[in-house]
């Protein structure tokens, strides 16, 4: 690709550059008499950054676990580093590896998670050696664990849905009501 510009400009944008990709700039004078004399070349190779995962969620959440889901970057990966902290505590630090072949979705398992608390998931792919020194933009999320259902709940024949409503107060009672279709 060849831009010219005028020298009032010193500045251009280009986009739509790939991920974890090098690319090199050449930037010659032109001589405003003749434009076939151009100066020698100011040269530099820049890499783009990696790009990060994508559609980080945490999905099937319950009291105790939750699945967290990605779809892998673009670029090439060799691991992930996932940190999932809630308040300021650490709950899980790790290095995952990535995907293997045409792998469209990845995924790991949450488990002896606290119920009703607020997670927050980060997740940042590593790149492979030699591939890109810029690291991709960590992704994160919140989530939160759910409670558990009330014990013997049933439901009256007939009755099918069930709207519960939840109350807090000193003695953490929880209340419900049966409501007829």
């Amino acid at each position: 690709m060849e831009l010219k510009l005028f020298q009032v400009e010193s500045k251009i944008t280009i986009t739509k550059l790939k991920p974890a990709y090098d690319y090199r700039f050449s930037v010659f004078i032109v001589s405003s008499d003749d434009e076939e004399t151009l100066s020698h070349p100011l040269q530099a190779v820049f890499m783009t950054s990696n790009d990060p995962p994508t559609d980080f969620a945490a999905v099937k959440v319950t009291p105790i676990s939750a699945l967290l889901t990605w779809t892998p970057p673009i670029s090439p990966t060799s691991a992930y580093h996932l940190v999932v902290t809630s308040k300021d505590h650490i709950i899980i630090k790790a290095d995952l590896p990535s995907a293997s072949g045409e792998q469209t979705t990845m995924s790991y398992q949450l488990e002896g998670l606290s119920e009703g608390t607020e997670f927050t998931a980060s997740l940042k792919s590593i790149p492979l050696e030699n591939e890109s020194l810029v690291p991709a933009t960590e992704v994160k999320i919140k989530f939160q664990t759910t409670f558990p259902a009330p014990e013997g709940l049933s439901l009256k024949p007939g009755v099918k849905d069930l709207k519960i409503t939840f109350t807090h107060s000193h003695s953490n009672e929880i209340t419900f009501k049966e409501t007829a279709s």
